[in-house]
């Protein structure tokens, strides 16, 4: 038997002669296109960020310091670029200081190369070498993520919850329930700005404080003015900084420790001998049984905490919004000595720098 001729190429052409699927084709190129250059796109922004790394690390060892990775990962496409750090380590460059972190994560999106968010992998294993010994710390958290803003100001916000900070040199684990601390480029006479934000710190050593063990909460806002040097010694990078005019601007300080609640602000440097030197106007609830702490734990003499009670406590008031009597009296830290209002409290141990 003998078919019918059909002609089959006119089933695909439209009454003007142009092929019926020609929109569907060109949509499909125009896709393929699409993806061809924003694939492009995204490799040269990985080829990019590749080199800001490479040159990020030269810098840092350019400054004296020695900083290893043992391998970089890039993965993400095709949303965002992801980059994997595994064990990284970085040691400062007068060599008392050396970090081991096992893993690093950072990831941007290609929209938003102005931000940076990541976290790293627990524990971060600390080293501080002094003279005759060398201390080790652990760091471990449940949860921690980093953000770093790229901008005319650029930024650093760090969050972590549920820490424990474990040493040789520690009786017992540091706890930090959640912190959340930011560092911020300044303008042109700040160096740079940081806050802190911290509640529920538990103190290695009960015995440091005599209002407990437990911090309920540490809030600060600080801007450092002069920046630092890096050339000389610790000790010695310090005394250019101090007579370079370097100051702590302590925009706000709270903290709520036991029995003691204290908020102000004021200024801190250094003297000649490198030893913190400040004033402050604070107002402080709490006061009687907080002297009575000291008394108790030997910090102040017993007839000097009467008379602190006895005088400072004409100038107890009642807050505006109501609530426990408060004093506002002025704090001051000089020769290593600590003074609220005309009373000399307690003597500030020296610090030793390395």
């Amino acid at each position: 038997m003998i078919l019918p001729e059909r002609n089959i190429g006119s089933a695909a052409l439209r009454s003007d002669g142009r092929p019926r699927h020609r929109g569907l084709i060109i949509f499909i190129a125009t896709l393929i296109l699409v993806f061809t250059g924003y694939a492009t796109w995204w490799y040269l922004l990985v080829d990019e960020t590749r080199q800001q790394l490479d040159a990020w690390f030269a810098d840092v060892r350019t400054a004296g310091h020695d900083i290893t990775v043992q391998d970089i990962k890039f993965s993400g496409f095709p949303s965002r670029i992801t980059i994997g750090l595994e064990n990284l380590k970085f040691t400062h460059a007068n060599g008392q200081w050396h970090v081991d972190v096992p893993y690093a994560q950072a990831y941007g999106t290609p929209w938003e190369l102005n931000r940076i968010d990541g976290s790293v992998g627990i524990p971060v294993s600390i080293e501080h070498r002094h003279r005759y010994r060398t201390d080790t710390y652990n760091v471990a958290s449940a949860d921690n993520a980093f953000v770093v803003t790229l901008s005319d100001q650029a930024a650093f916000d760090l969050t972590i919850t549920d820490a424990a900070i474990e040493g040789s040199n520690i009786e017992q684990l540091i706890k930090i329930d959640a912190l959340a601390a930011r560092l911020a480029q300044g303008d042109e006479s700040i160096f740079l700005r940081a806050s802190l934000n911290a509640n529920g710190i538990t103190l290695p050593d009960p015995q440091l404080s005599p209002f407990g063990e437990k911090i309920a909460s540490l809030q600060t806002d600080i801007d450092i003015l002069v920046r630092p040097t890096h050339a000389g010694s610790l000790a010695e990078q310090l005394d250019i900084w101090r007579r370079s005019g370097g100051v702590v601007e302590v925009r706000r300080l709270s903290v709520r420790h036991g029995v003691l609640g204290l908020d102000g602000d004021g200024t801190i440097t250094l003297d000649q001998n490198l030893q913190p030197e400040g004033a402050f106007g604070v107002s402080v609830i709490g006061f009687n049984p907080a002297v009575d702490a000291l008394v108790a734990k030997e910090f102040v003499k017993r007839q000097e905490g009467q008379l602190a009670k006895a005088a400072l406590g004409l100038f107890a008031k009642v807050p505006a919004g109501g609530g426990p009597k408060q004093i506002d009296v002025p704090l001051t830290i000089q020769d290593r000595k600590l003074t609220v209002g005309p009373f000399p409290l307690i003597r500030v141990p020296r610090i030793y720098w390395e």
